[in-house]
């Protein structure tokens, strides 16, 4: 493949501009795909190292910012994933079951009484209770520690939890899922020493998604995620790190290799031999891909997580001992908005994940959209955007990079929407640029720098040379917009301070009588006899 340091730098750009417009038109994720916890970096040996940056050589897991787990108790026995909107039994009853019995199918042999685990479940005051598929449970686990779930949102943790998902090599069979270090494995399904069973409520979660977009790639529109369709040759982990950071497929260079959860999305639970949907990803099919996880069960970091195609199993792979393919992912990353706190007003999100000055950070899926909006207090105008945001009006930002924003509120005391700076008597609501200016009051309700008065004080027609005359006094300095009305505008000359004076030729008879008028003031145009 060609490296990105060869690439025409012409057609990154022209590829940059087609993501940032396609980001506004693609399809929506509905799946939050969090990150799997793994915040350190490991080199082939297991030693730990500073995580090298995105995009850059041996980037891996930990370099690479996920949407974070977030729980919330619900205080009931339950938890409820904000990601994935999922609720989960917090602890188990305790017992163990065959598969059968856990997933409510009923067996002559193995669960004659057609006992259903989840579906008796009342906790929380809910009946809709039922047996998550493999990849549903797989969403709580954290693979940056042992075990992957968080004893604070579940306690008492068991070793084996049955799925509702069968496995797909061996219809006798069903997934379960090691809780200690996050990963699925398959038993028979009449397992006479039985497993634990976690229950769940909710929408079930969605994945395989797929578009190919005939370049070369595929995209999943349940997570988000593009996938190079081919693959790599065998390769040890951190050539398979460096492969997918060099790939340039279809005019895209911010490829990665896959973390853990990422790839088990694209695992196919219905098939075998490979797991994958062959209608969408073509061969060769390697025997077990790599991933950009680093092995943490039992410290075994000088392994990293692989997934075999051939039945969907997960292991840990020994980054300079075995060769294993690579199959590339981009997007899907989390890029963060910083948002100044402002002073005189407030700036939200239309999605409600910005509320400056109460939350002013936020995190998005990469080239998603964020639209803020400023909302000045009262006593403030809002004079327009800084950072990220350009104008004044509604800002659309392409999250497709980290973006920080701020906000100018200037002071405006008597609310009529000038501030301050602008207004040249921030007291009074009647005084403003654009104003209507009431003239001889002594008062510039325009802010232009004066209070109008016009009196003409001299109008003369000179019959031989066709002229009209005019002489006024105004307060009006260098700039004069008097004129005479019925004539076109003329240009005044000011022969002694406020004193101006205009000529109109080719009047052929007298007009009798003359008004001046200006660019305010004009209540009363002033009037006057031509002698």
């Amino acid at each position: 493949m060609m490296q990105k340091w060869l690439f025409p730098r012409l057609l990154l750009a022209i590829a940059s501009i087609m993501l940032f417009l396609a980001a506004f038109s693609a399809p929506v994720s509905a799946l939050v795909l969090t990150d799997t916890g793994q915040q350190k970096c490991y080199d082939n040996g297991g030693v730990i190292i500073s995580c090298p940056l995105p995009d850059a050589p041996f980037a891996q897991d930990g370099s690479y910012t996920g949407n974070p787990r977030a729980f919330l108790n619900n205080g009931d026995g339950s938890i409820t994933d904000i990601n994935t909107g999922l609720s989960w039994q917090q602890q188990d009853n305790g017992l163990k079951y065959n598969w059968y019995q856990a997933a409510g199918i009923f067996h002559s042999g193995y669960n004659s009484s057609s006992t259903n685990v989840c579906a008796a479940l009342t906790t929380g005051g809910f009946t809709d209770w039922r047996l998550p598929s493999k990849k549903e449970l797989l969403t709580i686990s954290d693979y940056g520690n042992t075990p992957s779930l968080d004893p604070l949102y579940f306690p008492n943790l068991k070793s084996y939890y049955w799925t509702s998902t069968g496995y797909a090599a061996d219809t006798t069979q069903a997934l379960l899922v090691y809780a200690d270090a996050g990963s699925p494995m398959n038993l028979p399904k009449n397992y006479s020493l039985g497993a634990s069973v976690r229950c769940v409520r909710g929408e079930p979660l969605v994945f395989g998604d797929y578009v190919d977009n005939t370049d070369g790639t595929v995209i999943d529109r349940a997570t988000g995620l593009t996938w190079q369709k081919g693959e790599s040759s065998l390769l040890h982990w951190d050539q398979a790190l460096d492969y997918c950071e060099g790939l340039i497929l279809a005019g895209a260079a911010d490829w990665r290799l896959p973390n853990l959860r990422e790839m088990e999305t694209i695992l196919d639970d219905s098939r075998s031999m490979p797991s994958l949907n062959t209608n969408f990803f073509s061969g060769p099919y390697g025997y077990i891909y790599w991933t950009s996880t680093t092995y943490a069960p039992g410290n075994y970091f000088q392994y990293a997580w692989d997934l075999a195609m051939l039945n969907g199993n997960y292991q840990g792979g020994g980054k300079s001992l075995n060769t294993q393919a690579a199959k590339c992912v981009r997007g899907g990353l989390l890029r963060k908005l910083s948002v100044t706190e402002p002073v005189g007003g407030t700036i939200t999100s239309e999605d409600g994940a910005v509320d400056c000055p109460t939350a002013c950070n936020a995190t998005y899926g990469e080239g998603t959209a964020a639209i803020l909006n400023a909302l000045a207090s009262p006593g403030y105008v809002f004079r327009g955007w800084g950072g990220d945001c350009t104008g004044s009006g509604a800002c659309l930002l392409n999250m497709s990079a980290d973006k920080s924003v701020s906000a100018v509120f200037e002071a405006d005391a008597d609310g009529d929407g000038y501030p301050v700076s602008q207004d040249c008597d921030d007291l009074n609501a009647a005084v403003h640029p654009g104003a209507p200016e009431i003239k001889g009051d002594g008062i510039d309700q325009d802010c232009n720098g004066y209070d109008l008065t016009i009196a003409i004080t001299k109008a003369t027609y000179s019959r031989s040379k066709k002229t009209l005359t005019v002489e006024a006094t105004s307060a009006l300095r260098s700039a004069a917009s008097l004129y005479l009305v019925g004539y076109k505008p003329m240009t005044w000359v000011a022969f002694k301070s406020s004193r101006w004076t205009a000529t109109v030729t080719g009047v052929t008879m007298n007009p009798g009588s003359v008004t001046v008028s200006g660019v305010e003031g004009n209540v009363s145009a002033p009037t006057i006899v031509i002698k």
